[in-house]
């Protein structure tokens, strides 16, 4: 034991002399070690710790790879483009060693860390109000509470941290062990968790009006408190799912002309709840760049589906589906190569694209994300996602009219007729239908599916999904049958076990 004592402080040593950022990139325990004699020196220091966390919401890991899990694990997308752990991830078959998994990992508890920093040690900095204090921790409890719950939702049990190691030393060894190489906790401990910091957050961030949405907000605290309570099974509690969404609500309306929530002129609008603010992001916004997606400038990734496309055309949705998809043949003329868009899209025609499932002459485009410049901002909670959700609430209570209510109140926007319910299996299937035509590529379809279906439901539903071939026929998927319940989660990442022997990988892989 004294000799693990000595490797471990001695490794510790070595990290001290690593600056926070190369750490981070290659160390898989999701704590640093800082040099600092204070983790915030003074009250500027502060506000920058917090106005960082604002700062890594443009990275990879939070603005593209969630799309990977919720919409081309789904039925939403196809992976596109040449990346081979996209790839994985599209026909479930994601590995270990898949990069993206491990990205996703190591920065969520970037992030996590950072938030532990601030709400550890921000209550002994000179300089800020009490007032200040607690707004500062209110915002990073929220942003904690967030991270894990999407640990939660994509990997299941994960180890909580929340202390931030500043030294190592024989005295604090068996302390810091724990904490730096953290044992998994239960599913129900990891919610438990959650709820506890969005209870602090939801009495110490501001109210939410159209400009704090684009800030942490008491809106997202009571949105994801709803979230939570829909999403922890086996202790669903649907009269708090629809009291969160009344107060996460409050004050929020839906924006008249659905397409207004993405053109990039209405940003800060009534709808949303807490969305992330695109602008001036230093590491390129939350689309990095929309020729990800759209456009013929560069290889498309997560190109829509087939299975949504024609899901618009069977609801008769023409409304949701032009500001959703936009095909190449449609393109050019909608955004020609001049002004803000010069560069996007070449001079008619178009230039020619294709992959295994959509031709060159009506290749399709995510056409939510289609402002230049990478400035569009990304909604993590809007109103019409709460307001389907309190409509899953009022159905498992067996109100299935005040259930069509809500559903009807989304649809009337887009100039859809009424919907009713005959029952709960008919009511799941078209709350599913309304949330996929109305969320699309917004982060939810994988995640709805598991909330609402039992597992062997959901896996059905997603092998049944079939694309159209070059000849115009509906053909099944060759890798439809490598979907498993165990891959409903994604794999812990390698090199996290590899470096934590308290680590224990999900059940599967």
């Amino acid at each position: 034991m004294e000799m693990i004592r000595k490797i471990f402080i001695v490794a510790a040593g070595a990290v001290l002399l690593t600056s926070c950022e190369s750490y981070l990139d290659t160390a898989p325990i999701t704590e640093q070690i800082q040099q600092e004699s204070a983790p915030i020196t003074d009250a500027t220091d502060a506000e920058n710790k917090l106005n960082a966390i604002y700062t890594q919401l443009g990275n990879t890991a939070i603005v593209f790879d969630p799309y990977i899990v919720s919409e081309t694990q789904a039925d939403v997308a196809y992976a596109g483009g040449d990346n081979p752990n996209n790839f994985q991830q599209d026909e479930h078959r994601t590995l270990t060693t898949n990069a993206n998994v491990l990205r996703g990992w190591n920065h969520y508890y970037n992030i996590i860390f950072r938030c532990n920093i601030l709400i550890n040690n921000v209550e002994n900095v000179p300089g800020l109000s009490a007032e200040r204090k607690n707004r500062i921790k209110g915002e990073a409890h929220l942003f904690r509470a967030y991270f894990y719950y999407l640990m939660a939702i994509t990997w299941g049990e994960v180890p909580i941290v929340t202390t931030s190691v500043t030294s190592v030393n024989s005295d604090n060894f068996d302390q810091v062990y724990k904490d730096l190489f953290p044992q998994k906790s239960s599913i129900d401990e990891v919610f438990a968790f959650i709820v506890k910091d969005l209870e602090f957050a939801k009495d110490h961030t501001p109210e939410c009006t159209d400009a704090s949405s684009l800030r942490a907000n008491r809106g997202g605290a009571y949105a994801l408190l709803a979230k939570v309570y829909a999403t922890w099974r086996g202790k669903e509690d649907w009269d708090k799912v629809i009291e969160y969404s009344n107060l996460a609500s409050a004050g929020r309306s839906l924006v008249p002309v659905f397409d207004h929530l993405f053109d990039g002129k209405h940003e800060a609008n009534s709808e949303g709840i807490w969305v992330v603010d695109g602008y001036d992001q230093p590491l390129g916004g939350p689309r990095l760049s929309i020729n990800l997606y759209f456009g013929t400038s560069y290889k498309k990734f997560n190109t829509p589906s087939h299975f949504l496309h024609q899901s618009y055309l069977d609801e008769n949705d023409p409304i949701r589906l032009a500001s959703t998809i936009l095909f190449s043949d449609e393109a050019a003329v909608k955004y020609p190569s001049t002004g803000i868009y010069a560069g996007v899209f070449e001079a008619v025609p178009v230039v020619p694209w294709s992959d295994t499932y959509w031709p060159s002459e009506k290749f399709p485009f995510a056409h939510k994300f289609r402002v230049p410049r990478s400035n569009q901002n990304l909604y993590w909670f809007r109103l019409s996602d709460l307001l389907l959700l309190k409509a899953e609430a009022y159905m498992h209570k067996g109100d299935l009219p005040a259930s069509a209510a809500l559903v009807n109140q989304v649809r009337k926007r887009v100039a859809l007729p009424e919907v009713s319910f005959s029952g709960k299996s008919d009511a799941v299937s078209k709350i599913l239908k309304e949330r996929l035509l109305e969320l699309a590529y917004e982060g939810h379809r994988w995640h709805d599916l598991r909330r609402m279906l039992p597992p062997a439901e959901m896996i059905a539903l997603l092998k049944s999904e079939k694309f159209r071939n070059k000849a115009g026929n509906w053909e099944s998927f060759s890798y439809s049958n490598n979907l498993a319940e165990f891959r409903l989660l994604l794999p812990i990442p390698q090199a996290a076990l590899d470096t934590n022997p308290n680590l224990v990988q999900n059940a599967g892989y």
